[in-house]
């Protein structure tokens, strides 16, 4: 998978440190955080938001929020 290629996820859990627990489609769970970008723009995340997530390349438990899905309204 290219870096870029984002997914849509559900943030299902906000975690210490600026950190979300997301849930994939498929029902896999990782842990995101935000990018540098997103932080910018997300001013605030809670349980059942629809994100876009890039999954890393060299650990699969864990991904970087890039955005909301588009149609979505923010909180």
């Amino acid at each position: 998978m290219n870096a870029s290629e984002s997914r849509p996820a559900v943030v299902r859990d906000r975690l210490p440190n600026s950190m979300y627990l997301v849930e994939l489609e498929q029902g896999r769970r990782l842990t995101a955080h935000l990018s540098g970008d997103a932080r910018a723009r997300l001013t605030k995340l809670i349980e059942g938001d629809e994100v876009l997530v890039e999954l890393s390349l060299t650990d699969r438990g864990e991904c970087r929020i890039v955005g909301r899905v588009p149609g979505t309204r923010g909180r």
